[in-house]
């Protein structure tokens, strides 16, 4: 009769599956705690890390801003001075390659007195209390004008600059004052054409 194999045990070998119905290890709930609580701790500081950049970099941009003297507004002003301060924001906005989430910010901080007031009633308001930095600057200069350049302002630049001659004007002031009443009437200068007759017609240039 032949003797079993000494290396066998019941009929099983050493790379044999194990028995059907066997189960892995169960990994304790410490173990499992330990996991969620380092992975939390790991976003955490992820978190923090990005946040503190964020900061960083809306600070510089702050910094950058006011070492170039954007002028303040307090509101109360002619339509044209009105109109005048947004030109030289974008202006400042244009020599620091402002990013766009950041114009609107850094506008609402040079308004004063009358105009802080009002932003603060936009605000709330027309923008349901959204923050500044999820506002468009096309939709600050828009509600803007509405109210510091009302429609009534804009039709009279408007007829101002049909009007406009040289006159006594150096040229220099005259392509000032051309330029900043253009803009109220660009369906007559839409194209560098139109622009340049319109500014050569009435100038004299030697």
């Amino acid at each position: 009769m032949d003797q079993p194999d000494p290396d066998m045990t019941d009929g099983q070998s050493d790379d044999q599956a194990a028995p059907v119905g066997s189960t892995a290890p169960v990994v304790g709930a410490d173990t499992l705690s330990q996991f969620a609580s380092l992975v939390a701790q790991m976003m955490s500081e992820t978190q923090s890390r990005a946040s503190t950049v964020r900061s960083e970099d809306i600070d510089r941009h702050l910094q950058l801003f006011l070492r170039l003297k954007p002028p303040r507004f307090e509101g109360a002003v002619e339509p044209r001075a009105a109109e005048e301060w947004l030109r030289r924001l974008e202006k400042t906005f244009d020599g620091m390659q402002c990013p766009a989430d950041r114009k609107v910010p850094l506008a609402v901080f040079l308004l004063d007195g009358e105009a802080e007031h009002w932003w603060d009633g936009q605000q709330a308001a027309r923008f349901q209390g959204r923050l500044n930095s999820l506002i468009t600057w096309e939709e600050f200069t828009e509600v803007f004008r509405d109210w510091f350049v009302p429609p009534s302002a804009r039709q009279q630049m408007q007829e101002s600059f049909l009007r406009l001659v040289q006159g006594s004007k150096t040229v220099m002031q005259y392509e000032a004052e051309f330029t900043a009443l253009a803009r109220y009437a660009p369906q007559l200068v839409s194209t560098s054409a139109e622009r340049c007759y319109r500014f050569l017609r009435d100038c004299e240039i030697l």
